[in-house]
């Protein structure tokens, strides 16, 4: 299994309604791919300013599985969004 986790920090200005398109984005994407076997999007409860705003968490069987979903138009659509807005944006992926 491989976890793929994506950070991101947004704008104080745009964070609200940013983690409600991110969120709105996201949701269809299980029931599209079932390359997806798991996903979580949550907006962080933290007030530390280190903090990132939204994590994004999804399991995949393998790195093809990770492919298709980095592939998907529906899931680029949400990266451009993300790289339109966000002040930084952090990924990593490992094995389960």
């Amino acid at each position: 299994m491989i976890r793929h986790i994506v950070m991101v920090k947004l704008p104080q200005e745009i964070r609200a309604e940013a983690v409600e398109a991110i969120e709105a984005g996201m949701a269809p994407l299980p029931g599209k791919l079932s390359e997806i076997k798991y996903m979580d999007v949550g907006a962080n409860i933290s007030s530390s300013p280190k903090a990132h705003d939204l994590a994004i968490v999804l399991d995949f069987e393998d790195e093809a599985g990770l492919g298709v979903f980095a592939a998907d138009p529906d899931h680029k659509e949400v990266v451009s969004y993300i790289r339109s807005r966000a002040e930084s944006i952090s990924i990593v992926d490992y094995v389960l």
